[in-house]
């Protein structure tokens, strides 16, 4: 598939078709990608959008906490540091993942009423919460209060902590140069006491993640071997066992919580592979999803192997859909990847629909994106369409009588005049006028001249 930047798509052929092979899979943002005003068109356009942040605002209202609405759609500020404080205020764990996950199944949402329908799923870290909502193993209602719990649970120090500061841990991305470099890192990992690799977000990106001060060395030791190691702004060491006092009160949520066997396949990141197919099984599993490792990259290639060819990411950004395509480089001449907001710095409604075209393109059935439009496309083709012969009268196509006799009489004898032919006209106006009782007649006479001018027939443009 070839696009402009004006939005157009094209490609020969549908990837994916009924009784194919070729299948979709739907792909879940995680923590990362939130930011301020994310889904704010979608917010005015859709009430599908308004009706998830509503929810999420209930939920924290419930609980005490400033509505979720109140952080994703801040009021607006017009200086540095008032919006670097807002951007902190959406960062914080406990804001971020509800407001990813309200904009992730809003556009979820719309996409299924219009008919789309993944055959597998699955997210990054808390982007698998989603999966689980998408799956159907868990309701909407659930996926609220489980989304708020987790960014909770996570915000919190743990309360059975000494005076003493306590080490929450740290994070680094680490990137190396090819995908057999991973051995050198798990040699180099070896040599620092409880740092591990957190994510394996492609073959060549991971993230390590431990106790601040043995992270750090193991981060120069790593650089030092000539790879690339970024510290990331996190608040903790995530998928470690340094949030475990987070995992205890989030596993008490999860137990609230109904959960179904998934209606269509549904892959785990502890595991890289496919989650069991009974819902019990599931809500065990993912008890434990906090403490384990992210094996993304894993996932993708199970779902490749599955017969996945169209990757849809949904949620902020595009961060998924760049491993993908760093995961699966020697297979993209196969794929299609579509992100439903790749842009944060555009319109969110606009790209949703771009996303929809580039879906249809690739061959994935759609009805309408939008069903709240005035007229549907529908029916504008199911109307009948207007007689050839009625034409709307305007300014730019009215032909006066005079003009038209002159047509006419060049039609009839082949000829057309040339020359520009001026007429003149003398009007008398006669206007009374009472002026103290003393009749008084004025004759006015006033000048009018009217030209008509005549052109060549080789002048005339038809459209």
């Amino acid at each position: 598939m070839w696009q402009l930047p004006s939005g157009i798509s094209y490609r020969s052929h549908a990837l994916v078709a009924k009784n194919e092979s070729k299948k979709v899979a739907a792909l879940f943002a995680g923590q990362g990608s939130q930011y301020l005003n994310m889904g704010r068109e979608l917010a005015c356009h859709f009430p599908e959008m308004r009706q998830q942040v509503t929810a999420s605002d209930k939920v924290f209202a419930h609980h005490g906490q400033t509505p979720l609405s109140n952080i994703l759609y801040p009021i607006p500020a017009f200086d540095a540091d008032a919006v670097k404080a807002q951007e902190a205020a959406l960062t914080n764990t406990l804001f971020a993942q509800s407001a990813i996950g309200a904009v992730s199944m809003a556009q979820y949402s719309l996409l299924t009423q219009a008919g789309f329908a993944p055959d597998m799923v699955a997210g990054h870290s808390f982007g698998e919460l989603s999966a689980l909502c998408a799956a159907g193993v868990i309701s909407n209602e659930d996926y609220v209060e489980l989304a708020f719990a987790r960014g909770h649970a996570m915000a919190q120090v743990p309360s059975d902590t000494a005076s003493k500061a306590v080490d929450l841990g740290t994070m680094f991305a680490i990137i190396l140069k090819q995908k057999n470099d991973i051995d050198a890192i798990n040699s180099c990992l070896a040599q620092f006491d409880g740092v591990k690799i957190a994510n394996y977000n492609a073959p060549t990106q991971l993230v390590i993640a431990g106790g601040t001060e043995q992270t750090q060395l193991a981060a120069k030791a790593i650089s030092e071997l000539g790879f690339k190691a970024i510290a990331l702004p996190v608040s903790g060491a995530f998928h470690t066992p340094l949030v475990g006092h987070a995992q205890k009160p989030f596993a008490k949520a999860i137990d609230k919580a109904k959960f179904s066997a998934p209606s269509v396949a549904l892959y785990a990141n502890g595991t890289g592979q496919l989650h069991p197919s009974d819902g019990k099984a599931i809500k065990a599993e993912f008890k434990q999803h906090m403490l384990q490792s992210v094996r993304f990259s894993e996932q993708l290639q199970a779902m490749y192997d599955a017969g996945a060819r169209v990757f849809v990411e949904f949620g902020p950004k595009n961060i998924l859909q760049k491993l993908v395509e760093n995961t699966l480089g020697e297979h993209l001449n196969e794929l299609c990847l579509v992100s439903m907001n790749p842009n944060p710095k555009g319109d969110s409604d606009s790209q949703l629909r771009l996303a929809a075209v580039q879906l249809a393109v690739a061959g994935v059935a759609l009805t309408e994106v939008d069903p709240y439009q005035a007229v549907t496309s529908q029916e504008i083709a199911e109307r009948e369409a207007p007689s050839a012969m009625n034409i709307k009268l305007t300014a730019t196509n009215h032909i006066n009588a005079a003009t038209k006799a002159k047509m006419a009489k060049s039609l009839a004898t082949g000829s057309v005049t040339s020359q520009v032919q001026y007429v003149d006209r003398i009007v008398e106006t006669v206007v009374e006028r009472e002026v103290e009782k003393i009749v008084e007649k004025e004759v006015i006479v006033e000048k009018v001249v009217e030209k008509i001018i005549e052109v060549e027939a080789n002048q005339v443009a038809t459209v």
